[in-house]
């Protein structure tokens, strides 16, 4: 990614710390609270199901368990189509306005 960034001609000015703290204007901050906020909804509900489904398996009800966890496993299915949306939608931003991500290897 490096050498895109390189062959364009466009220069990072900032670190991935200075991009988490940036400023937004307000309708980008819209839209990532409105995000943030449907990924954390999607991510509850599939939490609390699991951990019902947990619960459930160890109190030895496997058949309300099995249940649960054909819930999570749909419940999974949508949040990762959500979060495969956001990453198309970066993909497709970076590709078109030639503007890629900083990335830092994870500590």
């Amino acid at each position: 990614m490096e050498d895109a960034i390189a062959n364009r001609g466009l220069r990072r000015t900032a670190s991935v710390q200075e991009d988490w703290v940036a400023w937004l204007p307000e309708e980008k901050d819209r839209l990532f609270y409105a995000t943030l906020n449907e990924l954390e909804i999607s991510y509850g509900i599939l939490s609390v199901t699991l951990d019902d489904a947990f619960n459930l398996c160890g109190q030895g009800k496997l058949a309300p368990a099995r249940e649960q966890a054909r819930m999570v496993a749909q419940l999974f299915d949508r949040l990762a189509g959500r979060v495969r949306g956001i990453l198309r939608s970066l993909y497709e931003h970076s590709r078109q306005f030639g503007t890629f991500p900083n990335t830092a290897p994870l500590c």
